[in-house]
């Protein structure tokens, strides 16, 4: 019965996925229409007339024509002129290489004051085709805006179409393999066998797919903005049109990306593949998930902590104010067991996670899909052809789970559990001693949270805000020669963009000193290292300390929870004795070290 109740959502899920990859096909397909009729076309047009001759032509007639819309107006030129070629007669009605109706810059406009001009003075000059006479425009000249818009506007198209396709495709297969695991937790059989197989190999880390993505996304920038500068830069920078030096965003953008993937890819090859091999296979909520990997190029310099992730992944809005958000059910993190290898290290761990968490690719009762991830991040010591060098280690694996009691054929020993325990606790002590400044003496104990300690998370709101506020103060501005919307955006850009950078200030500049002598508690609220105001309270008991979740902060995937220390006292008041603390576990060991100290003050004091 669970096998098949397992089974019916992965069928689902699989035509899901191909729904996906047509869906990503029209928009592959719309984005490289727009390049090829927008941006190509015209191009090839252009260098095919490179050898046409001009000619006098009498014009018809001409006019600009305008096509109006609940949003804007776009134009066209229509004209009809004729012109004589080796004794014979001809008519044509090509203005311009490009074709339909638009409002991408002034060209249209421009381009019909010009041929009105020509016209009244009878000096019009066409284009034509010598091998095919009846080929043949008045104006045959490259747009750059044009040429920029509709690239960007038509890779942008087709980069998501194909990353939308990419994703189903990854999903639809991965939401199979999936669900043939679920008979891995029951009997096994036949699917459990094959399931097996595909991962036979491991699992590939994120690491990979990291940098191909850079280069698959940068070579395309690249490839479309050659054809580009070579047939607009040059004619453009004659006629003094130096706007088209934008076009240069698009192989400098490419670039970039290219060299980024390029070194990630460097760093990746010397560190190795490094797969994922789960033990027990699938990871099961009820029983355990673990695994090992293996690093062959170097040693870490000491055991780094490999962290487990329930992660919900979902999105909000729609169309452009579309995001995708990851929002981390549950985490836990151990100590990696290190093995000796002859040609490296063997990194084990393993997790119990508890029955009541969703499993792989389950969506009821979450925002959107639920995934698991193994996620370790260290320092390797690299042998190199000179002096040894430090690499930073960061890989991530997405592993299978589902609910059952499996657990890992490994297990770690009674003793190595307890020193992993008492490792990882001095971890969290050293890590929160980095943060919060801790100095016992024999009057107390200080703490002491100085300013712009988590400047990772808050700096990012200073020039956030000042845009935003620049851009409410422009629209301001606007607004008094325009009048209309802009009065209500204006301002609201404005006060958004204030709002972000007062935050911004007022969190980077504020410190907090805490000194506790017996049971006197006494803290001091700095602001850029001025006194703004101090309090004090009298605490009976350790227990009145408690710990309270400030702020999360998420970076990709991994997800940071900031922590402080608050007294609540008898008389009622609430005292912050430390705060910014990142991690539980730092949090935790702080809260335990003032405890220790408390009890130590309270027992002499009792003595």
């Amino acid at each position: 019965m669970r096998s098949g109740r397992q089974q019916k959502p992965g069928v689902k899920q699989r035509r899901g996925g191909w729904f996906i990859v047509v869906f990503g096909g029209i928009f592959l397909l719309a984005g490289l229409a727009v390049i090829f009729f927008m941006a190509l076309s015209p191009l090839l047009k252009w260098y095919g007339s490179q050898s046409w001759l001009p000619v006098s032509a009498q014009i018809e007639m001409l006019e600009l024509d305008s096509r109006r819309s609940d949003n804007s107006d776009t134009y066209r030129v229509n004209t009809r002129y004729r012109f004589d070629f080796n004794g014979a007669s001809y008519s044509g009605s090509d203005a311009s290489l490009y074709d339909g109706y638009d409002n991408i810059g002034s060209y249209w406009q421009e381009l019909y004051s010009d041929l009105k001009r020509h016209k009244q003075s009878n000096s019009a000059v066409v284009w034509v085709n010598p091998q095919n006479p009846d080929e043949s425009v008045l104006d045959r000249s490259i747009r750059p805006v044009m040429l920029l818009f509709s690239s960007l506007f038509g890779l942008v198209f087709a980069l998501a179409g194909a990353g939308i396709i990419w994703f189903g495709r990854r999903s639809g297969s991965k939401s199979s393999r999936y669900a043939a695991l679920s008979s891995l937790a029951d009997a096994g059989g036949h699917e459990a066998t094959a399931a097996r197989a595909a991962f036979s190999q491991g699992i590939r880390s994120s690491a990979r797919s990291s940098y191909r993505v850079m280069m698959v996304v940068g070579i395309p920038f690249i490839l479309i903005s050659l054809p580009i500068m070579v047939a607009a830069i040059p004619d453009a920078l004659r006629s003094g049109d130096y706007a088209v030096l934008l076009v240069l965003i698009f192989p400098l953008t490419g670039a970039g990306m290219v060299f980024g993937g390029l070194r990630m890819r460097s760093r990746f090859l010397r560190i190795g593949a490094t797969p994922f091999f789960c033990d027990p296979l699938p990871g099961c909520c009820g029983g355990q998930v673990g695994g090992y990997f293996e690093v062959n190029s170097g040693r870490f310099s000491q055991r780094p902590e490999i962290r487990l992730c329930c992660i919900d992944t979902y999105t909000t809005g729609s169309g452009k104010n579309r995001s995708t958000h990851h929002r981390t059910v549950w985490q836990e993190s151990v100590v990696a067991s290190v093995d000796m290898l002859a040609s490296g290290q063997r990194l084990r761990a393993v997790f119990d996670v508890p029955d009541n968490l969703p499993e792989s690719e389950q969506t009821e009762g979450c925002r959107g899909t639920v995934s698991w991830e193994i996620q370790c991040e260290g320092l390797l010591n690299m042998a190199g052809p000179g002096a040894a060098e430090t690499m930073e280690f960061s890989r991530s694996w997405e592993v299978p789970v589902v609910r059952g009691q499996q657990r890992s054929s490994w297990q770690p020993p009674v003793s190595q559990q307890a020193q992993d325990r008492s490792e990882k606790q001095q971890r969290s002590l050293e890590s929160a001693a980095r943060q919060i400044s801790t100095t016992a003496s024999a009057g107390g104990l200080s703490l002491d949270s100085a300013a712009g300690r988590n400047k990772a998370v808050f700096l990012p709101l200073l020039p956030m805000g000042f845009i935003f506020a620049a851009v409410g103060v422009f629209l301001t501005w606007q607004a008094s020669l325009e009048g209309g919307a802009l009065w209500v955006m204006g301002p609201v850009f404005a006060l958004i963009g204030g709002l972000l950078f007062v935050i911004g200030v007022f969190v980077l500049g504020r410190g907090l000193e805490c000194q506790i002598e017996g049971r006197q508690v006494t803290i001091v609220r700095r602001m850029f290292g001025k006194p703004l105001y101090s309090r004090s309270a009298t605490i009976r008991s350790p227990q009145q300390i408690h710990l309270d979740k400030s702020v999360t902060a998420t970076s990709g995937k991994r997800q940071t929870d900031y922590y402080r220390l608050k007294l609540h006292s008898d008389d009622g008041k609430k005292l912050t004795l430390a705060e910014g603390i990142a991690g539980r576990d730092a949090a935790e060991a702080l809260r335990q070290r003032i405890v220790e100290q408390l009890s130590r003050e309270l027992d002499e004091e009792l003595t």
